[in-house]
């Protein structure tokens, strides 16, 4: 067994050696005689099952707790507003002109992109539709319209 091997072993199942699977324990405690690595490891290991074990958590003060939910109410409040502040940019009863919501909707870049895939594949579809014939005679048909004659 590597010291990375036993690291992992000793993360996964804690320091006790009861708590380690049958196949990997007598690896482990073979290594834990002959490695000083792997017994610092191991006491390491053993101090924070320890500490894990005593369950000494202290309590928050009362007015550690007051002051959290003070922040947290200050935090939705200014939230709130923000958004109130988003909602009523505009005056009351007014609906914004159609050429502002469609600006306002193709001004995001997720959507010129949307609408570019869009339109590829539309046009990409409707390439294969046509016939080389129809395709020749409206080159054609483009090229001509757009020469002064």
């Amino acid at each position: 067994m590597t010291l990375d091997e036993f690291q992992d072993l000793l993360d996964t199942y804690g320091g006790a050696p009861s708590g380690w699977p049958q196949d990997k324990r007598q690896a482990a405690l073979s290594l834990l005689e002959i490695d000083s690595h792997a017994v610092l490891m191991h006491e390491e290991a053993m101090m924070l099952d320890g500490l894990l074990a005593g369950g000494d958590i202290p309590k928050p003060s009362a007015q550690a707790m007051e002051n959290l939910f003070e922040d947290v109410a200050r935090h939705a409040k200014a939230e709130r507003n923000r958004d109130m502040e988003i909602a009523f940019d505009r005056p009351v009863g007014v609906e914004p002109r159609l050429r502002d919501r469609l600006i306002g909707f193709w001004a995001r870049p997720s959507m010129v992109l949307s609408g570019s895939a869009v339109a590829g594949v539309v046009l990409g579809v409707w390439d294969t539709w046509l016939e080389p014939a129809q395709e020749t005679f409206l080159f054609v048909e483009f090229v001509y319209s757009a020469l002064p004659l």
